[in-house]
């Protein structure tokens, strides 16, 4: 066998590889991301990369200029209350501008077709505001299977 073909075989068994690997994870859940109208909030709800029992975490992040206090959220998945987070009071500033608002083994949604929503209850100087981030799902390409972490 000829040193071009070995490699050509290479070849043609790590694209083969890379083809199935991203197969896999488009049919994995979806990754979930949004932000406000305005941009000052963002969320995103993923799995955590290296966790043992596949956590899935949802982090939101302020992206304003001033302090602001996070005092609660409701996710809502096809207008049904998934997880309601209260009382919270967290200060976010530029620094230190995110907070895990939820934290499961599951996913809150296997299906794109889903209408996931986060509302935002947040107080600053100005008094107290609503704001609604409407989640979309986004492929992920490469995920690493749970066998192998």
């Amino acid at each position: 066998m000829s040193h071009k073909l070995k490699i050509s075989y290479i070849f043609v068994v790590l694209l083969i590889l890379l083809a199935v690997w991203v197969l896999y994870s488009i049919n994995q859940p979806p990754m979930w991301k949004g932000s406000t109208q305005d941009g000052q909030w963002r969320a995103d709800y993923n799995r955590e990369a290296n966790a043992p029992k596949g956590d899935w975490i949802g982090k939101l992040a302020w992206k304003g200029q001033n302090e602001v206090q996070l005092v609660g959220a409701e996710l809502t998945k096809n207008g049904e209350l998934v997880h309601t987070l209260e009382n919270r009071n967290v200060s976010l500033t530029m620094e230190d501008h995110s907070v895990t608002y939820y934290h499961t083994w599951e996913p809150i949604s296997n299906s794109k077709k889903d209408h996931l929503q986060l509302t935002i209850f947040w107080e600053d100087e100005n008094g107290k505001h609503e704001d609604h981030i409407v989640m979309t799902p986004k492929n992920r390409y490469f995920v690493i299977p749970s066998f192998l972490q």
